[in-house]
């Protein structure tokens, strides 16, 4: 453990998060209240700086609330190793939402082609059909993935059917409405 200058830490680059200001302003007076309860793990990137691999939103409350310093483990990790640590972390804390989540997967295993589905699913202690559903999330209309799952008023479970069904865009759409305007939930 290493107390080290907020101004030598950078936000993660990887930025799994579509936004860090959900729940900021809870996190903001959790701190004022309890003090920082877990430091921030970073790992060095040159110099005398370093970068956040996990705790990018304690990173943003601390500079709100004008800290100066903070407690931080140090790990030397090579970026697979730093976005697989980021995302364990996330998904842990389950503050992703299933789109950031899909976006993620994404990222892991085409994108960086840092490994498998069965490869990712062992490093986050998740199956191989969670993170196929998610990644079946990323072929959604984009009207159903912003209007529907970015804001959560919309089950998962239905998401993935419709990511499943052999129907036309225009359709998916409508019936995503139709989910949403009934309340429609997992359960009826």
């Amino acid at each position: 453990m290493v107390e080290l200058s907020l101004n030598q830490i950078v936000l993660n680059k990887f930025g799994l998060r579509d936004s860090f200001e959900v729940g900021l302003e809870d996190l903001i007076e959790s701190i004022e209240k309890h003090g920082l309860l877990e430091p921030l793990v970073v790992r060095p990137i040159g110099g005398e700086k370093y970068e956040v691999v996990a705790g990018n939103r304690r990173y943003l409350a601390l500079k709100k609330l004008g800290w100066s310093k903070v407690q931080c483990h140090i790990k030397k990790l090579d970026d697979k190793e730093a976005f697989e640590v980021a995302l364990t972390e996330n998904i842990q804390r389950e503050n992703m939402t299933p789109l950031e989540e899909a976006k993620a997967f994404k990222t892991y295993v085409k994108e960086k082609g840092w490994g498998s589905v069965t490869e990712l699913a062992k490093k986050i202690g998740k199956s191989q059909g969670y993170i196929s559903q998610r990644l079946k999330l990323l072929k959604l209309p984009e009207e159903v993935k912003q209007k529907l799952l970015v804001t959560n008023n919309f089950p998962v479970s239905h998401a993935v059917e419709l990511a499943h069904a052999s129907i036309p865009d225009k359709a998916k759409i409508k019936v995503a409405e139709a989910i949403e305007k009934h309340g429609l939930t997992e359960k009826g």
